[in-house]
């Protein structure tokens, strides 16, 4: 009888706490409730690559990260940033470069590599990833870099909403251009240049 009662104390006891959380008592503070809803509502926000192999976008994701795109009006002279991913051999070795462009830029940023680095042919401009939520410009020396990006839709005109006015060319600072050797499919990080400053 006695574990009877002792059961039925707890049962009772357990169900109060049970209401007590239903009503609200031990809840969050509404401004920390409404941060971690916001929280989790920007982890959910997944950016599209457009049909970019996967290892390539794992890849991208960590510049992405380090240098997210500002929004025009932060940006000196008010222009759309961009994101440069570039595959070229130098003598028997596949590189792939990757780094945020202070804009709509399609020229092979030598001022970045050593003479030892760069390629005897500089890539040329494939196109931009179409349908991407950013803008990926994909450069490739001899088709060196396909199998990361053929199953992407590449256009080499650029939509509308990432050209701005004339006169607004480019930004001055150009972040680190991270630099990695391709080979049997894997990715070996070579180290990232320091940013640099264009006038």
């Amino acid at each position: 009888m006695k574990n009877l009662i002792l059961l039925l104390s707890l049962c009772l006891f357990f169900s109060g706490c049970k209401d007590n959380l239903k009503k609200g008592d031990n809840a969050l503070p509404e401004k920390h409730q409404a941060a971690t809803e916001k929280v989790a509502v920007e982890k959910q926000k997944s950016i599209f690559y457009g049909g970019l192999d996967n290892s390539l976008v794992d890849l991208l994701r960590e510049i992405v990260n380090d240098y997210p795109i500002k929004k025009v009006e932060e940006t000196p002279e008010n222009v759309h940033q961009s994101y440069y991913v570039s595959f070229f051999k130098v003598g028997a070795d596949t590189l792939l470069v990757l780094c945020r462009q202070p804009y709509l830029m399609e020229v092979f940023p030598d001022y970045a590599f050593d003479k030892s680095e760069t390629p005897e042919e500089k890539p040329e401009y494939i196109g931009m990833v179409e349908g991407a939520d950013l803008p990926i410009f994909i450069f490739d020396s001899g088709g060196v870099g396909n199998g990361l990006y053929e199953n992407a839709s590449l256009v080499k005109k650029y939509p509308k909403r990432y050209v701005t006015d004339e006169g607004k060319f480019h930004d001055t600072e150009i972040p680190s251009i991270y630099k990695y050797k391709i080979q049997n499919g894997n990715f070996e990080f070579l180290g990232k240049s320091k940013s640099q400053w264009i006038d």
